[in-house]
C-alpha cells in the first residue's frame, strides 16, 4: 500500500526528488520596463550646471545612473530638483528617484518635505546620504554629518531580510555579508580633475518604523545603507515644525554616488557601483516600481498561485535558498514556514476568481500526505538494513 501510494505521488509530480531536495531553480519574470523620473541639478544627460562645466565635466556628473536606467530598458526622464516640485507631474510616473546629485535644502522646509513625503505618492528611492537625515526628510532619528567611503565597500544583509528581492542573485558569505564589492571606490572628476570624497552614509539609526535592509562598517559606527518604508509610514522630522510627515507612497533609501570635491554639490553624484552593486540597483528599481510585493508570493508576479508553491515544493528543506526558491521568511531555508506563508495567501482574489487555481486544500494534502509517506518510506528501509 505505501509503495502504492509513493508511485501515485510520483505520477502526479510529487516525488521524493521534488519535494525533498532541490528540482528546477524558478526564475522571476523581467520586470515590465518603467516610467522614471531622475531628479537632480542637471535637466538632461548632456547639460551639466555651470559650476558642473567650469569643474570639467561635460555631461550630467551623474549620467552613469540614467545611461544603467535606460540601457535596461526603462524610460527616464530628467526632473530638476526643487523645493517645490510639481507633485502632480511627479505622480505620473511610475517611480522617482532623488538621485546624489541634488542639493538637500530643497527637501527641508515644511513645504518641502510635505510635498516630496506626502504630496509625491508614488514610490521613491532617495540615494544621497544628506537628503534623508531628520533636519531635511526625516528617515534619520539625527541629523550627523554623514560619513564619507574611502574605498570600496560591501554590504551586510539584515539576516532577517536574506530573501528580499533586491538581493537576489547576490552572492553572500555565512554571515550575509556579500562576496564581492558594492561599490567602486573613489571617483575622479573628468579631465583630470580631482578626486571626489565617497558615498556619504549615514550612521544614525532609521526613523519612522523603516525596515533596515542592509549596512556597512563605518569606522566604529554602522551605515545604513538600504532601508524601506511603507506607504503610511510617520517620519519624525524636526526640520518640520508639524513635527511628522506622513509618507505618501512607498520609500526606500539606496546610498549611491561620490560627494563632490568641495564646494557645489552639482559636481556629485558619480556612478560608483560595482558589478554586484548594480545588480542591486537594478532590483531596487525593479522592486519598487512594481506592485508591492504580496505575502506568500514567491516569484514577484503581482499573484499568490501555484506557481509560488511549486518554489516551494521544488526547494524543500534545503538551505541557502532566496524568495525565488521557495524562500519566503527571509532566514535562507525553505521549509514548512514559508509553505504556511504561502498557504495562508492563496489564492489570491484574482485567481479564485479565475477559478484558474485548485483548493489550497488538495495542495496542502498533496505536500503533507508525500512527505508524510517519503519520510515513512525511508524509516522502513532504515529498519530493513
Amino acid at each position: 500500500m505505501l509503495l502504492q501510494h509513493r508511485r501515485r505521488c510520483v505520477r502526479f509530480g510529487w516525488s521524493s526528488g521534488a519535494v525533498l531536495a532541490a528540482g528546477v531553480i524558478l526564475v522571476a519574470a523581467q520586470a515590465p520596463a518603467a516610467n522614471i523620473a531622475w531628479v537632480s541639478f542637471h535637466s538632461a544627460d548632456n547639460m551639466p550646471t555651470a559650476a558642473a562645466t567650469a569643474a570639467g565635466f561635460t555631461l550630467a556628473p551623474d549620467v552613469g545612473y540614467t545611461d544603467l536606467l535606460t540601457a535596461a530598458g526603462h524610460t527616464v526622464t530628467r526632473v530638476v530638483t526643487s523645493g517645490a516640485p510639481n507633485t502632480a507631474t511627479l505622480n505620473g510616473f511610475d517611480l522617482v528617484i532623488v538621485g546624489r546629485s541634488v542639493p538637500s535644502g530643497d527637501y527641508e522646509l515644511d513645504a518641502e518635505t510635505l510635498a516630496w513625503n506626502t504630496q509625491v505618492t508614488k514610490p521613491m528611492i532617495v540615494m544621497g546620504g544628506y537628503t534623508m537625515r531628520a533636519n531635511r526628510l526625516g528617515f534619520m532619528t539625527a541629523s550627523t554629518e554623514p560619513v564619507g567611503t574611502t574605498g570600496p565597500i560591501k554590504l551586510t544583509v539584515d539576516p532577517n531580510h536574506l530573501g528580499h528581492p533586491i538581493f537576489a542573485g547576490i552572492p553572500l558569505d555565512g554571515a550575509g555579508t556579500m562576496t564581492n564589492n558594492y561599490s567602486l571606490g573613489l571617483q575622479s572628476i573628468p579631465n583630470g580633475g580631482p578626486v571626489q570624497r565617497g558615498i556619504s552614509i549615514n550612521t544614525d539609526a532609521i526613523a519612522g518604523g523603516g525596515t533596515l535592509l542592509a549596512t556597512t562598517p563605518m569606522g566604529a559606527a554602522v551605515g545604513k545603507v538600504i532601508a524601506e518604508w511603507p506607504a503610511g509610514a510617520m517620519l519624525p522630522n524636526t526640520g518640520d515644525t508639524a513635527g511628522t510627515d506622513t509618507l505618501g507612497g512607498r520609500r526606500l533609501i539606496f546610498q549611491s554616488g561620490s560627494r563632490e570635491d568641495g564646494g557645489d554639490a552639482s559636481k556629485a553624484g558619480i556612478f560608483d557601483l560595482d558589478a554586484d552593486g548594480i545588480q542591486m540597483f537594478r532590483n531596487a528599481v525593479n522592486y519598487m516600481s512594481g506592485p508591492p510585493v504580496l505575502a506568500g508570493d514567491t516569484d514577484l508576479d503581482g499573484d499568490v498561485d501555484m506557481d509560488d508553491f511549486l518554489a516551494i515544493r521544488n526547494n524543500f528543506q534545503k538551505s541557502g535558498r532566496t524568495r525565488i526558491t521557495g524562500d519566503l521568511t527571509g532566514d535562507t531555508v525553505t521549509d514548512w514556514r514559508d509553505f504556511r506563508q504561502w498557504k495562508t495567501n492563496f489564492p489570491t482574489p484574482a485567481e479564485a476568481a479565475a477559478g484558474s487555481v485548485p483548493e489550497p486544500a488538495s495542495a496542502v494534502l498533496g505536500l503533507t500526505a508525500c512527505s508524510v509517506l517519503l519520510g515513512a518510506g525511508r524509516s522502513i528501509r532504515r529498519r530493513r538494513g
